[in-house]
């Protein structure tokens, strides 16, 4: 991978904690970006992120509450990346909370209604559950190998890994669901 020779290929994990060290920085930005640290990995080269990631990263949380912290501590966070050179753009900027639409409101309380379950039917659902958090660890090892091979925007392998992630967490997450909505 041609590195771009006007950034710094200063590693992420550096870069938080320079960032950490500076009068900016707040406890919640702390907590924040150390999860973005655990997602990225700490020798991710700034250069290396896209929006793309960062956006993924705010929208796993559903409380309007939770993605603003994210929000405001990756907006900082690029912010002074940028000052310093590290980065061209703050690839946080341009992210807007969305509200809930009333239509998913109702969509929730509709699936929250209980399901018949057998014995056996909570046995397959909790054996897949298992399966595909085997299955989920594996994946999340894909989407670091595929990171290693450079410039996201163009590495198909790495956007293949993170959807088939996201696919394997829908999945755990509606088997849980049921789980928890189950009755004999």
């Amino acid at each position: 991978m041609a590195q771009d020779s006007s950034l710094s290929s200063i590693p992420l994990g550096k870069a938080v904690e320079e960032f950490l060290g500076s009068n900016g920085a707040t406890a919640t930005m702390r907590v924040e970006l150390s999860r973005w640290l655990v997602l990225c990995g700490r020798e991710c080269p700034m250069f290396t992120l896209a929006s793309t990631e960062v956006t993924e990263y705010v929208s796993e949380v559903k409380k309007p509450a939770e993605r603003r912290k994210r929000v405001e501590a990756l907006v900082a966070f690029f912010e002074y990346a940028k000052g310093n050179g590290w980065m061209r753009t703050n690839l946080a900027a341009g992210l807007v909370q969305k509200k809930e639409a009333p239509r998913k409101k109702a969509a929730a309380n509709t699936a929250r209604k209980p399901i018949e379950l057998s014995e056996d039917g909570r046995q397959i659902i909790e054996s897949e559950i298992k399966r595909l958090s085997e299955e989920k660890v594996r994946t999340i090892e894909e989407v670091k190998d595929a990171r290693a091979d450079g410039d996201l925007r163009e590495n198909a392998p790495y956007h293949a890994a993170r959807e088939k992630l996201a696919m394997i967490e829908a999945q755990i997450r509606e088997y849980r669901d049921m789980l928890m909505r189950a009755v004999s």
